[in-house]
């Protein structure tokens, strides 16, 4: 072993040592950001949680302390004086239709313009990437106006119909990219065997692209079941009402039991929170399938 060789291996090894300690230090560091970042998530819905769970008098003394005496009163009372059940019941119903329609409609239109070639197909496309630019405030009067004019104002299907409208330009986007992503040979293999375009479309191609679907599906419900203001003037009749329009009925005009407004919030939030847990592997698994490009 020569004396230049020597030399070097302790060099070698304190910047080893050096590096080694540069990445414990980075990892600790992103480690303590990450957990910072789920506490200030996870805080707002524990302090809920806990405010549901008080008497209006403890709450008003100690708003920040866990509750002396759990009050699961106030569930009830949220549950059956405030018709919460009828809300919640018009909020899934709202959901899975709106859902459901969004799916079909949007896989159909993202299929076609992802597979199809005709005239005007790519301003199309365009026409929908803009449509998600335009706010759904500035279309309020006139979709106010024209779902009034058909007589679904007031109605359930009317406001499904908005919800649909306002979602399709993403929906549409996303579908064709997730469609994009699906080789072609797998069609042109079924159109030798003879298989139709509807067949293809029903039972090879949208199978293959469930993983989008599951995740559109649940960003748009979690959307459709926390959205207020197409609600508040399309279907404000006492039993359509949603769960966000009867939550902010429970707010009083002189007085509010803010214990009894949390249960209504932890109600209306909780399914949200367990679904969008249970279902973050489904989430990640759809977004790499429509990153990559066929």
């Amino acid at each position: 072993m020569s004396l230049q060789t020597a030399r070097s291996m302790p060099v070698a090894r304190s910047r080893k040592r050096i590096s080694r300690a540069a990445r414990l230090t980075s990892s600790g560091l992103a480690y303590a950001v990450l957990i910072a970042l789920s506490f200030l998530a996870i805080a707002p819905i524990v302090w809920m949680l806990m405010s549901s769970l008080k008497g209006y008098s403890e709450f008003k003394l100690n708003p920040w302390l866990w509750p002396r005496e759990w009050q699961w009163g106030n569930y009830t009372r949220v549950w059956k004086n405030a018709d919460f059940g009828l809300y919640f019941t018009n909020s899934l119903i709202m959901v899975t239709g709106s859902v459901s329609l969004m799916v079909i409609v949007g896989s159909m239109a993202g299929y076609a313009l992802a597979r199809y070639q005709f005239k005007g197909r790519e301003s199309l496309l365009y026409y929908f990437i803009a449509g998600q630019i335009v706010p759904g405030q500035v279309v309020l009067v006139p979709l106010f106006i024209l779902i009034r004019f058909l007589g679904m104002l007031n109605t359930r299907h009317g406001l499904m119909l908005v919800y649909l409208a306002a979602a399709m330009p993403f929906v549409v986007f996303m579908m064709q990219g997730f469609f994009r992503s699906i080789p072609k040979e797998l069609e042109e293999a079924a159109r030798i065997d003879g298989a139709s375009e509807l067949r293809i479309f029903w039972q090879i191609m949208l199978p293959l692209v469930r993983p989008g679907i599951g995740t559109l599906a649940i960003f748009q419900g979690m959307w459709i079941w926390n959205e207020f203001l197409f609600a508040l003037l399309f279907a404000n009749k006492p039993e359509l009402r949603t769960l966000p329009i009867g939550i902010f009925s429970v707010i009083g005009q002189y007085f509010t039991d803010y214990p009894v407004y949390f249960a209504g919030l932890s109600v209306a939030t909780l399914p949200v929170v367990v679904l969008y847990v249970l279902s973050s592997k489904y989430l990640v698994r759809g977004g790499l399938a429509g990153a990559v490009k066929g």
